[in-house]
């Protein structure tokens, strides 16, 4: 019998992370980084621990593919077809019904107008704080879409790595998904170091991604790094008084400050 309780006990006392190296006055100098309530730490590493903390990191990995595994098993399915939460088909068309209904936000047509402009490398990042609107400005975005039969929404699972989304996006991209919407994509554990795999491989390769998260800090070091002129950036935290208003039918202005 599968145990994951004592497996879960050991993953608690892991570290959380991934590991970064940064030169600093000509020496190599490692750090063990990790997100903690939307903030990013880090972590000095001495060269003496160095190769035990990495095992410990690999360790932790390990033990997150077993456990996602074995929820899946207990579930009855023999094979999980995708790393991530991969919603296609019928059961995104029941997600996105909703929303119909609700009144866009004034960036919604920036985003439509990079949807439905030609192929090319770049990508949209969606960014912002929490209850700005990123994941309906997403759904929206799917229900107005014409071709609905080539879209796939992707909820990133915390832990998981962009190997992991690597594989799912291979797999969508063999079965013809043209359209991919990201969701907290910051939770990848590596996202920031291996952003450009999403432009320069599979948007260049005629596929429209956009990517969303919380963390905007996370997305706007891959914007100056790895994404650098090669994404299209909608900030949703900012909403002027005039927008605020039109949304929610409100002309008061002390509600809009609150």
């Amino acid at each position: 019998m599968f145990d994951d309780k004592s497996l879960i006990d050991k993953l608690n006392m892991l570290p959380k992370g991934r590991i970064s190296k940064k030169k600093i006055n000509g020496k190599d100098r490692y750090y063990l980084q990790w997100s903690e309530n939307g903030k990013t730490k880090s972590k000095y590493i001495p060269n003496e621990d160095l190769e035990e903390v990495i095992g410990k990191v690999e360790e932790r990995k390990r033990i997150k593919k077993e456990l996602r595994l074995a929820n899946v098993n207990a579930g009855g399915l023999e094979e999980r077809r995708f790393a991530s939460n991969v919603i296609t088909g019928k059961r995104l068309l029941n997600i996105v019904e909703p929303v119909r209904k609700y009144q866009k936000r004034d960036c919604f047509e920036g985003l439509m107008s990079f949807l439905n402009a030609d192929a090319t490398s770049r990508i949209c990042s969606i960014y912002g704080l929490r209850r700005t609107g990123k994941t309906t400005l997403a759904l929206q975005a799917i229900a107005s879409l014409e071709e609905k039969g080539k879209t796939a929404y992707i909820k990133i699972i915390k832990g998981q790595s962009m190997s992991d989304l690597d594989k799912d996006l291979q797999k969508l991209s063999t079965d013809g998904y043209r359209y991919i919407f990201i969701d907290e994509i910051t939770l990848l554990d590596d996202f920031i170091d291996t952003a450009s795999i999403l432009s320069d491989i599979y948007a260049s390769s005629g596929m429209k991604i956009v990517i969303s998260g919380a963390d905007s800090l996370g997305i706007y070091l891959a914007s100056r790094s790895e994404l650098y002129d090669r994404t299209y950036l909608i900030h949703t935290t900012w909403i002027p008084y005039s927008e605020h208003s039109r949304l929610l039918n409100l002309d008061d202005i002390d509600e809009y400050i609150r």
